[in-house]
């Protein structure tokens, strides 16, 4: 099971669009993070990542980050 969070800024519909930093804009960072947890858990659209967050905190069990690098 997954999901993914978005920036719902650019349209109301939440997907996961990708990299796009503006042209010649130099290389841009992107931080993704996993969350290992030790249950199923199931939310309502629409929760903020502090609220996101405030709900798994007590079951998260490992954590990791990876830093991506992108330019056009």
């Amino acid at each position: 099971m997954g999901f993914a969070l978005s920036d719902m800024q650019l349209s109301s519909t939440a997907a996961y669009r990708g990299p796009a930093p503006p042209p010649s804009h130099g290389t841009h960072h992107y931080f993704f993070w996993l969350l290992a947890l030790d249950c199923e858990t199931r939310f309502d659209a629409g929760l903020t990542l502090w609220e996101l967050l405030e709900k798994i905190e007590p079951n998260v069990i490992g954590m990791n980050r990876l830093v991506g690098t992108y330019a056009r």
